[in-house]
C-alpha cells in the first residue's frame, strides 16, 4: 500500500471551530490543513508540504465529468460556464475533477482538483504541483465578463454549480463559490476589493456552525473596508444550498435577510439544528448502565454528553467509570477510549476483567499463585475484554487537543468511540488557575460534541477535613471541586462518589443534573466480587468517617 494515501478527514486542531473536516489524514501518519497550513509530519509522501502537493495532472476525455453532479442537478452547460474540467493523476491513473481559479483579471491561475470515487466526488483535495497561492473564489471570472449586478458567494464549488444552474434564467445574477469557510477573511478582503457600487452581495453559506460563523467574519470584516456594502443572507432549510435544491426546496433571491455579525439562528437554522441533533441522538444507542437502574435512569452515556464524576482520592471514582467503561463494551459494536493518569494499561486491563468475570485477578494471592497456563487464559480474557477498547497511559503525555485529534483519527478510519473516559482531570488540566480550569472543562465538551461521542472525566476534590487521625467526608459538591466553574459550566451531568468503609458501599448523588428530563438519584452502590451493584436508593445523612488507608480502588 502506497504511504500517502488519504484515509479521512478531521478537525483541524489550529482552525478547530472552522470546519469539522478540514483536516486531511494520511495512512503514514502525516496530516495537512489546505486551510489554515496545520502540518503533521509522516513517514511516507506527506511528511512535508511540498511533496504533499507534487501531484501531476493531465487533461481527460474518457471521464463522464457530468456524471459526478448528476445527483446535486448541475448541467453540462453550467460546467462548460465555469470551465470545469476532466484530469487525470500522472501518479495513480485516478480521475480527478478540477476546478478553475482566476485572479481578478479573469485569468487563469490555477486548478483545485477533487478526487472521484464510483462516479461521485470524494474528500480528496489537490492544487497543481508547487502552488502557493491559494485564491478564496471559484467562478470569479463570470463576474469580470457580466454585467450582473448581484453576486451570491456559496460554501464551495458544488454548491456554486447546483444554485447557478438552478438560476441559469437570471442574467443578472452571478454565482461564485468561496473555497471553504477557512477562507472567510481572504474572501471579504477579496470581495472588498472587486466589488462595485453596482454590486448586490448575497451569502449563502452553510446552514451549520462553520458557515454562520464564516457569515459573520465576512459581514465583520466588510462593515471596517466596505461600510456602505450590505450583505445579505439566502434562506433555506437544507443542510447546504446543494441538498435544498436537491430536496426539491424552492430557492428565491428575494426570500433574503440582512447579513449579521451576530450569531442568533434564524427558523431554517434552528430547524436545521434541530434535525442534526436528532441525527446525532439516534446515530449511537445509549448506553444502558445495567448494574444500577437509579443511575441508568438519570444519566445518559449518549453522543455529545460531557460526564463528570468527582470525589476524594480512594472514595471509587475510577471504579464507576470502569463500570461504564465495561457496560459500554458490552453493548454490541461500541468501542471505547480512555486516557489513564493515574493506572497503567496493565491495570486497567486486569480490572476491567476481574469486573466482567467476577474474580480478583489483581488480588494479591492470585497473582502470587499464577501458573503459565493461567497468564496465557488471563491473556486471552484481556484480549477479548479490550477488543474494542484503546489506552493511553502516559502521565501527562497527552493534550486535550492531542486527545480530540487521537478520536478524530479513530473517527476516520471507522472507529469512532462511542466512550471516552478521562482519569482524571486536574492531570490533563496541568494548572489549577480557574481560567485554564475552565478552558480544559471547555475543550471536553467540545470533544464530545465535535466527535459524537460521550465523554467522562473523572476529577478529585479538595482534601476534606480531618479530625483526630480519622477523615470525615461530606459528600461532595461542585464547591469542593478543582474547577468547578468549568465543570460546572459544561458538564451535562455531574455524579459525587463517596464510601462508606462500614458497609462497603458507594454512595453515589447527583451533584448537576441532566437539564432535559434528568433526575436526582442518591444511591447505594456494593462491590461483591469486584463488581458494582445497586443495594437501595436510601442514604442515612451525609458524613461518614473511614480510617486514611482504607479506600477503594
Amino acid at each position: 500500500m502506497s504511504t500517502e494515501r488519504l484515509v479521512g478527514r478531521s478537525q483541524c486542531p489550529k482552525c478547530l471551530d472552522t470546519s469539522a473536516d478540514n483536516l486531511a489524514l494520511y495512512d503514514d501518519g502525516g496530516a495537512h490543513c489546505h486551510a489554515c497550513g496545520y502540518h503533521r509530519t509522516g513517514s511516507g509522501a506527506s511528511s512535508s508540504f511540498n511533496n504533499l502537493t507534487k501531484e501531476n495532472f493531465t487533461v481527460s476525455r474518457d471521464f463522464n465529468l457530468s456524471a459526478c453532479f448528476k445527483s446535486r442537478g448541475v448541467d453540462e452547460t453550467t460546467l462548460a460556464r465555469y470551465q470545469v474540467r476532466a484530469f487525470v493523476s500522472e501518479r495513480t491513473g485516478e480521475p480527478y475533477v478540477g476546478f478553475p481559479l482566476h485572479d481578478k483579471t479573469g485569468a487563469l491561475q490555477t486548478y483545485h482538483y477533487r478526487g472521484t470515487e464510483a462516479g461521485s466526488l470524494n474528500r480528496q483535495f489537490w492544487y497543481d504541483s508547487g502552488t502557493k497561492l491559494r485564491l478564496p473564489v471559484f467562478g470569479w471570472h463570470l463576474v469580470n465578463k457580466s454585467k450582473a449586478d448581484t453576486v451570491v458567494v456559496c460554501e464551495g464549488e458544488t454548491d456554486t454549480l447546483a444554485l447557478a444552474t438552478y438560476l441559469r434564467a437570471r442574467p443578472d445574477v452571478v454565482v461564485v463559490g468561496a473555497v471553504g469557510t477557512g477562507f472567510a477573511r481572504p474572501l471579504a478582503a477579496w470581495l472588498s476589493a472587486r466589488l462595485d457600487k453596482r454590486h448586490k452581495l448575497v451569502l449563502a453559506f452553510d446552514n451549520d456552525k462553520a458557515g454562520r460563523e464564516a457569515t459573520a467574519e465576512v459581514v465583520s470584516n466588510l462593515r471596517n473596508s466596505r461600510p456602505n456594502l450590505k450583505p445579505l443572507q439566502l434562506i433555506f432549510e437544507g443542510e447546504d444550498v446543494g441538498a435544498a435544491l436537491a430536496a426539491g426546496e424552492q430557492l428565491s433571491l428575494e426570500a433574503t435577510v440582512p447579513a449579521s455579525v451576530s450569531s442568533f439562528l434564524s427558523a431554517p437554522q434552528i430547524a436545521q439544528d434541530v434535525d442534526d441533533f436528532i441525527l446525532a441522538y439516534n446515530s449511537k444507542r445509549a448506553i444502558r448502565l445495567n448494574f444500577s437502574p437509579s443511575l441508568d435512569s438519570a444519566v445518559r452515556i449518549q453522543p455529545g454528553k460531557l460526564i463528570g464524576i468527582i470525589g476524594a482520592g480512594g472514595c471509587g471514582k475510577s471504579t464507576l467509570a470502569e463500570h461504564i467503561l465495561l457496560e459500554t463494551l458490552n453493548s454490541p459494536g461500541a468501542r471505547a477510549m480512555m486516557l489513564s493518569a493515574e493506572m497503567k494499561a496493565n491495570e486497567v486491563g486486569l480490572k476491567l476483567v476481574s469486573t466482567k468475570e467476577g474474580f480478583g485477578y489483581l488480588e494479591d494471592e492470585w497473582l502470587r499463585s499464577a501458573t503459565a497456563e493461567d497468564r496465557k487464559k488471563l491473556r486471552a480474557s484481556v484480549t477479548a475484554a479490550c477488543a474494542r477498547f484503546s489506552i493511553s497511559d502516559e502521565f501527562g503525555g497527552m493534550s486535550v487537543e492531542e486527545l480530540e485529534q487521537a478520536v478524530q483519527e479513530q473517527i476516520a478510519v471507522g472507529n469512532a468511540p462511542d466512550l471516552v473516559v478521562v482519569d482524571h482531570f486536574l492531570a490533563i488540566a496541568g494548572e489549577l488557575e480557574n481560567t485554564s480550569l475552565e478552558q480544559t472543562a471547555k475543550a471536553f465538551k467540545a470533544i464530545a460534541r465535535n466527535c459524537n461521542t460521550c465523554v467522562v472525566v473523572i476529577c478529585h476534590i479538595r482534601k476534606p477535613p480531618t479530625q483526630g487521625g480519622k477523615r470525615t467526608i461530606y459528600r461532595p459538591t461542585m464547591a469542593d471541586e478543582y474547577g468547578s466553574g468549568g465543570l460546572g459550566k459544561y458538564c451535562d451531568c455531574v455524579l459525587g462518589v463517596a464510601i462508606d468503609v462500614r458497609q462497603s458501599e458507594l454512595l453515589v448523588e447527583t451533584v448537576k443534573r441532566e437539564r432535559l428530563g434528568g433526575k436526582d438519584v442518591d444511591v447505594r452502590l456494593k462491590l461483591t466480587n469486584w463488581q458494582l451493584h445497586e443495594v437501595s436508593s436510601e442514604t442515612p445523612g451525609n458524613t461518614y468517617s473511614y480510617d486514611e488507608d482504607d479506600s477503594y480502588e
